[in-house]
């Protein structure tokens, strides 16, 4: 009989918990959700309260319902997993994050597919792991179908010095097209045939660049600078240039 009547309030905490979500009452919701977490620990209840922290932007109390969820083997769903590690890496946990990635991938409960490949190398990249995240930067510009994850493997090639790779790269993003910021990427590819000297490929793209508003002054510096360098190898007169040439 016991048991009868705490089983008859599952389903109204249930109904509470659904108005107020539905209402955005997310601060009211809290409360009725960790009652039924309580009574009856079922995945649902878990996802939910972690969504309504989300929801209030207390992202650490989303990420502890999550992890807790996860520790008990709730977790089977791809979109669960992702979910929990875009908070470890929201919560500046990277490494964490990477690992629930590899681990999903490795059980085949997580697609390896352009996201995830991107997921796995922001967190690499966060967690300071740059040769790890190569790999799956890689992956991740061969899939996707915009060019902003060749974007990502040029800034990336960038650092590392090596120009001809981040022409490549930013190359294969110009052509794929459906950039966040096309102006950068012709600055970048600019700045790379600049550092291999191919002067007349690097003019074209920062005129290009100029063509975008957010680079234009960029633009403009490295347009000057190249004519400068240009006129410097030939003999002619230099323009002199103080400080280091901005990329964006």
């Amino acid at each position: 009989m016991e048991k009868g009547g705490a089983d008859a309030k599952e389903p109204w905490l249930q109904l509470v918990a659904s108005i107020l979500i539905e209402q955005k009452q997310y601060q009211a919701a809290v409360p009725v959700l960790q009652a039924l977490i309580e009574r009856y620990p079922k995945k649902t209840y878990w996802l939910q309260l972690s969504a309504v922290y989300s929801g209030l932007e207390q992202t650490e109390n989303a990420l502890a319902v999550l992890e807790l969820a996860h520790r008990q083997g709730l977790l089977t769903q791809r979109s669960e997993l992702m979910t929990l590690a875009q908070l470890y890496l929201y919560n500046q946990i990277p490494g964490r994050a990477a690992a629930v990635i590899e681990q999903g991938v490795r059980a085949k409960v997580i697609e390896p597919d352009a996201r995830t490949y991107q997921l796995l190398a922001d967190s690499l990249l966060h967690s300071r792991q740059r040769e790890a995240a190569m790999a799956p930067l890689q992956k991740a510009a061969e899939l996707s179908e915009n060019g902003n994850a060749s974007m990502r493997l040029a800034q990336v090639y960038l650092e590392r010095e090596d120009w001809h790779d981040a022409r490549g790269a930013l190359a294969k993003a110009i052509e794929k097209g459906g950039l966040t910021s096309p102006g950068h990427a012709y600055l970048l590819l600019g700045i790379a045939n600049a550092n291999e000297k191919r002067w007349g490929e690097a003019e074209q793209a920062f005129q290009l660049a100029h063509g975008y508003e957010p680079v234009q002054g960029p633009a403009d510096y490295w347009l000057t600078h190249l004519a400068g360098q240009r006129d410097a190898e030939r003999g002619g007169p230099h323009v002199a240039q103080g400080g280091a040439a901005p990329s964006s």
